[in-house]
């Protein structure tokens, strides 16, 4: 159920340079306990993990990946970590005059196609309840393993038509209603993207986003329909954490407003809340901590970009972690450091 609870996050951080063509560096900091920590529990798991405190990188280190050293050049697979930057696509679209807002209706964007199962609440799904996971499909995607192949993720990466077989899907919930994690109907986002501009995702990315933040080296694969993949995007540590820094300058960048602060508000309410401490916002994590907001973008095996504004403070990890290994380290090694 929706339960837009709003957030008041220490945001308007304007760092005193813009690592557009690199980071500066600050070595002051003691991380002696983090290291610890790390490699007496997951750090065969863990495979970079880099943090930034007020826009330098106060900490860097990276490990190793299948017995191989892993490089700060290495582009990592982001998974549903893409999700949230898929959000910020969205943003800019609507901002550009692209779509009016949110509220369009996922049929409308996809007229053409002939779905099955049509019914009334099919018609009223708008891209914001794909945003919020609530768009009320029949889908269970953690009622399996994703190596279990009665997962509906398997069937759905599987089909000739990644976009038909979600819109194909019954509805067992009106939009809105309930959240229900999706990356089927994630991927309509990337759709949508390409059907609304003419460009796909990635250029569209590249033109109004990654570019002006200096990131060059990505690769997005595409499905077999020539979309990019909803999860699909893959990145370097270091531009993983640019996209961290964004959120907390509230999209400004060299002076520039990349995307709105109105929809930065609007991705970052408390729209559904997932579990205790957790919420949902427009494709992005908000977990409480001892009063502290941590703002997340998360894919599988723990690639994460975390953004605690109240703190200035940005944490990226790549990983082959099945558990939320990085929130405890971020919680209880890295946040004490900085109290």
């Amino acid at each position: 159920m929706l339960i837009l609870l709003f957030v008041s996050f220490a945001f308007g951080f304007v760092p005193d340079y813009w690592p557009t063509d690199g980071w500066r560096y600050d070595d002051s900091y003691d991380f002696q306990e983090l290291e610890a920590y790390i490699n007496r529990i997951f750090w065969k798991e863990l495979h970079s993990l880099i943090i930034i405190k007020d826009g330098y990188v106060v900490y860097e280190n990276y490990f190793k990946e299948n017995g191989s050293q892993v490089s700060p050049d290495d582009l990592h697979a982001l998974h549903s970590a893409t999700k949230s930057i898929n959000s910020l696509l969205v943003g800019i679209m609507i901002d550009n005059g692209y779509i009016p807002s949110e509220h369009i209706q996922v049929m409308e964007i996809f007229s053409d196609y002939i779905v099955e199962n049509s019914s009334k609440e099919k018609y009223m799904i708008e891209l914001r309840h794909v945003l919020e996971n609530t768009c009320g499909f029949e889908w269970n995607e953690w009622a399996y393993s994703y190596a279990d192949p009665r997962n509906i993720y398997n069937k759905f990466i599987s089909s000739p038509d990644r976009v038909q077989f979600v819109l194909n899907l019954p509805i067992a919930d009106a939009p809105g209603e309930k959240f229900v994690y999706n990356t089927g109907a994630s991927h309509l986002v990337t759709a949508a993207i390409q059907r609304i501009t003419g460009k796909s995702a990635l250029e569209f990315a590249e033109e109004n986003l990654f570019h002006p933040l200096g990131i060059t080296e990505v690769i997005w694969p595409k499905d077999s329909q020539g979309i990019n993949k909803g999860a699909g995007l893959n990145m370097i540590p270091k531009d993983m954490a640019k996209i961290g820094l964004l959120m907390l300058t509230e999209d400004i960048w060299e002076g520039k407003q990349l995307i709105s602060k109105d929809w930065i508000e609007k991705s970052l309410q408390k729209m559904n809340r997932v579990s205790t401490n957790v919420y949902f916002g427009y494709h992005w994590w908000i977990y409480e901590h001892q009063n502290i907001e941590i703002i997340s973008a998360y894919g599988y095996n723990d690639q994460r970009i975390y953004i605690i504004p109240s703190k200035s403070l940005v944490m990226v990890t790549t990983a082959a972690i099945s558990s939320e290994f990085s929130l405890k380290l971020l919680e209880d090694y890295v946040l004490p450091s900085f109290e």
